[in-house]
């Protein structure tokens, strides 16, 4: 092309070129490839595994089942729709197509630092990105296979422009953005080293047909997402900016490593990269020229000079959906969302390193290499100690590490604990780290780790609605032994998980509490009395006096309810007439504050808490009663709850005092967290 800058680099002899080739599949199995089979499924993998499993091709492909706001088909829908085709080979297949993605980056890389970069130290620019942190990590997570595909798209788009191969660069800019959004960067990219490299000023008809082809992938995004209909609340990130700085300082930072990891295998690994870096070293410098410092040919300073242009503008350009994302409260702005910059970066490492002699290249890269390789070892965790269950938050390799093996130990006790159990079971987790990605939606990795796509899995305390006797399992994460066992409520413990809930506000919690157990005869009474509460919360007074009848009570004005209650009579003659009093008039708030405070008074706290809840319920106004409410969940350590009981005494309360109490509660609640949180932390 007519000013091109940067003209096709002087092609290799042939065994020079096996060696290039030789050389970069030596150090990406090195740096990357042995360690990454070692790892499984973790995080976004269980959804995405799910949605190819469950959902034919075609329904897929329209994004519905994604997650949210993104539309990626390419590196998503159809990769795992490939993954799961291969039957039990999936995890190796998906591994080896990262790895296969990440060559094919590292070679385009190569090409475009030799047409840019006399000499050896075009190597650094493939070196460095396969060494690096954030490289590995998305290697080793499937759901990476995004940042990696998007990465190989546009470097693809700007190489095969670069050899004046227009047609099959705009393919690559018309992909790009269907392996992630991030691909949207293709056009610029080349536009920048048109302009940059090959000293385009002026407006080519290939401009055009490339500015149509990102349009048209813009409006198939744009027409996807029309089709979507979501419900509930759009999920939104806090805006931190530092957070944004601390990113931008860790993606710089992770292209060194800070130690080496234990163990003989990573400093093996760590040599075979090392090796492989020399002999990429050796492939740019033909003879004694690779030994003996670089002599710049002809033009070469003007290449250099249009390739840092082109680099500074691109790296910029791969930072910015870090940023904007953040800024928009869409992503918390961790390192590797900057993946797309990470090339650029060593491009412009490199062109910086073209300064030093080659003899000095030639020990340095190789040294570099077997540091951040060594250093990026795996640190397995200990899963028997309580510290290695905690958050990194970073999402580094190492990351990924400790999330696979928490996922493997996590699904093993799933097949242990449930390896008999009915169809359609509901799975309830309890005491689960949050942090350990395992728990998501209605349970994708449950589903994933029993083979069996009838199962579902919640939190404890929101289960579905439709939770039937018999197909219900809790699952608790014991602190002890750091496992997963299957609970085995009583009666009288599934009752009182139940009435807590009711006092929490949770009636699909309560009402599945009350069959953790099995519906036995004992205790049929409380049992009916707690579901009505539950209809209660759900659904309003006239539902929960409907369905009180069917606890026994009959007629409210008759004999009746002082039969219900007898029993508790006998033991205690007020607590019974209190209680036969609330089946008289099941929907009078006082009658339930009266038995209420017959209680406490007796110090059955969480009856009477319960009975408080029936009051406000059917009486919103008694906000002194809600204010006891709130009191109690705190004393209880409900923080959330008690706080939205609290806010609400302290907004709406006419009582000036009242409101006053309740302010004060408030603070000190969020006093009592802070300590709680720091003794965690400790």
């Amino acid at each position: 092309m007519k000013g091109d800058r940067t003209a096709a680099p002087r092609a290799l002899p042939a065994h020079r070129s096996t060696l290039a080739v030789a050389a970069l599949a030596l150090l990406t199995a090195a740096a990357v490839g042995v360690d990454v089979f070692r790892l499984g499924w973790f995080a976004d993998d269980f959804h995405l595994l799910d949605v190819a499993r469950r959902l034919p091709l075609a329904e897929a492909l329209t994004g519905r089942y994604g997650i949210w706001p993104w539309y990626r088909p390419l590196s998503r829908e159809l990769f795992f729709e490939a993954i799961i085709a291969c039957g039990p080979a999936g995890l190796i297949v998906a591994h080896g197509l990262a790895l296969a993605t990440l060559l094919g980056s590292a070679s385009l890389l190569f090409s475009l630092a030799r047409r840019g970069i006399a000499g050896p130290a075009a190597a650094l620019a493939p070196a460095l990105f396969l060494c690096y942190d954030s490289t590995k990590f998305l290697a080793a997570w499937p759901s990476g296979f995004q940042d990696l595909l998007a990465v190989f798209l546009m470097l693809a788009a700007v190489d095969a422009h670069a050899r004046g191969r227009i047609a099959l660069s705009r393919v690559a800019i018309a992909l790009a953005p269907f392996a992630k959004e991030t691909g949207f960067l293709a056009l610029p990219l080349v536009l920048a080293w048109a302009r940059f490299c090959q000293g385009e000023r002026r407006y080519r008809p290939w401009m055009g047909w490339h500015a149509v082809t990102v349009c048209g992938a813009f409006l198939v995004h744009v027409a996807v997402r029309l089709t979507w209909h979501a419900g509930g609340t759009t999920p939104r990130q806090a805006l931190e900016p530092g957070r944004v700085a601390a990113a931008m300082l860790e993606l710089i930072w992770a292209f060194v490593a800070k130690s080496p990891a234990p163990g003989p295998a990573p400093a093996a690994l760590a040599f075979a990269a090392a090796v492989g870096a020399f002999l990429l070293l050796r492939s740019t410098a033909p003879g004694p020229a690779a030994v003996t410092d670089a002599v710049a040919e002809p033009g070469s300073h003007g290449a250099a000079r249009g390739t840092a242009g082109f680099a500074l503008t691109a790296a910029a350009l791969g930072l910015a959906p870090a940023v904007a994302g953040h800024v928009m409260k869409m992503t918390y702005a961790h390192a590797y969302h900057a993946f797309s910059a990470a090339p650029w970066l060593v491009l412009l490492v490199a062109l910086a390193a073209a300064r030093a002699g080659s003899r000095m290249l030639m020990f340095l890269l190789p040294a570099l290499v077997f540091w951040n390789v060594w250093g990026l070892g795996p640190r397995w965790p200990d899963l028997d100690r309580r510290d290695d269950w905690a958050t990194r938050g970073s999402w580094r390799w190492n990351d990924a590490v400790r999330l696979s093996a928490v996922a493997a130990r996590l699904s093993c006790d799933i097949r242990r604990q449930l390896a008999n159990r009915p169809e359609s079971l509901v799975v309830l987790y309890e005491g689960l780290p949050r942090d350990c990605y395992f728990q998501t939606e209605d349970g994708p990795a449950t589903r994933e780790a029993l083979g069996d796509p009838t199962v579902r899995s919640h939190w404890l305390n929101d289960p579905p609605a439709d939770v039937a006797a018999g197909r219900l399992a809790v699952l608790t994460f014991n602190l002890d032994s750091l496992r997963l066992l299957r609970s085995r409520w009583s009666v009288n413990e599934g009752l009182k998980r139940a009435m807590k809930a009711v006092i929490a506000g949770r009636p699909r919690a309560a009402r599945a509490f009350t069959l953790v157990a099995g519906e036995r005869d004992e205790a049929g009474l409380d049992r009916c009395y707690v579901r009505a509460a539950a209809t209660l919360l759900e659904r309003g007074p006239s539902a929960y006096a409907d369905e009180l009848p069917g606890c026994g009570v009959g007629d409210s004005t008759g004999a009746s309810p002082d039969s219900v209650a007898g029993p508790l009579a006998r033991l205690d003659p007020g607590v019974g007439a209190t209680f036969a009093g609330v089946l008289r008039r099941p929907c009078t708030a006082a009658a339930h504050a009266r038995l209420a405070d017959t209680l406490e008074a007796r110090g059955v706290s969480v009856r009477s808490s319960f009975e408080l809840r029936i009051a406000v319920t059917l009486d919103p106004s008694r906000f002194a009663d809600r204010l006891r409410l709130g009191l109690w969940m705190a004393q209880m350590q409900g923080w959330h709850e008690a706080r939205l009981e609290l806010e609400s005494v302290a907004q709406r309360a006419p009582d000036a005092e009242l409101a006053a109490r309740a302010r004060a509660a408030l603070a000190a609640l969020e006093r009592a967290r802070a300590e709680e949180t720091g003794e965690d932390e400790r």
